[in-house]
This record gives C-alpha cells, sequence and structure tokens, in this order.
C-alpha cells in the first residue's frame, strides 16, 4: 500500500458511507430529538460491538482475509456514526486530526504496541 492509494481507498469508503446514509435516510443528530438520537446512539454502539466482535473472531480463527474484511466493516460504522453526529462530529474529527498530526518524534515514541508521550 502507498499514500495515495490509501487515501483514494478512504476518501471512497467516505463516499460510501455518506451514500449509505443518504440512500436510506437514517437519522442525525439535527433530525431527531435528544431520547430518540441516544436510543439511535445505543443501536449503533450495538451495532459496532458486534463488528468488533465478528473482527476478534476472525483474529481468534487466525483468519487473517475475515479479519481485514471486519476491519473495513468496523470502519465503515465508525464513519457512520460521524454522519450520524453531524456537524458537532467533524469539529471533533478536526481537533483529533490536530492532536495527532502535532505528535512528533520529538514528543512521542511508539513502544512495540502503542504510541506513547515521552517520558
Amino acid at each position: 500500500m502507498n499514500r495515495a492509494d490509501f487515501l483514494e481507498s478512504m476518501r471512497g469508503l467516505a463516499e460510501s458511507v455518506w451514500d449509505f446514509h443518504d440512500r436510506f435516510d437514517l437519522p442525525n443528530v439535527e433530525q431527531i430529538n435528544d431520547e430518540d438520537f441516544y436510543s439511535l446512539m445505543h443501536r449503533r454502539i450495538t451495532l459496532m460491538s458486534e463488528e468488533h466482535g465478528e473482527m476478534a473472531q476472525a483474529v481468534n480463527r487466525h483468519d487473517k482475509w475475515s479479519m481485514t474484511d471486519e476491519s473495513a466493516d468496523v470502519l465503515f460504522v465508525a464513519m457512520g456514526h460521524i454522519v450520524a453526529l453531524d456537524d458537532v462530529a467533524m469539529t471533533a474529527v478536526e481537533e483529533v486530526k490536530k492532536k495527532n498530526n502535532a505528535k512528533t518524534l520529538d514528543n512521542y515514541w511508539f513502544n512495540g504496541e502503542k504510541v506513547m508521550r515521552m517520558p
């Protein structure tokens, strides 16, 4: 994989998620009251848990291809959360990008499992 292919693939997935939500007229935070929205998010969390579970099962079976497919499903659902959360989520996405882009080898290191702040 190279950067250009990765970015093109992620853009295509984002378009697919947007079109899926548009096609089925799935609700977002701006369209429903708070009580219905929290109910929707509980259902979305259940869906995410299901996808994580399927990915974990593939990992436990040492099934590389299923694990890859399930990872893409997890990403699809996670991106759907962003669509459902509407404009407030876009602000959070920008903040997460800014925070992670500020992490450099001068102030963070990879400990073999996770990128961590320098001690």
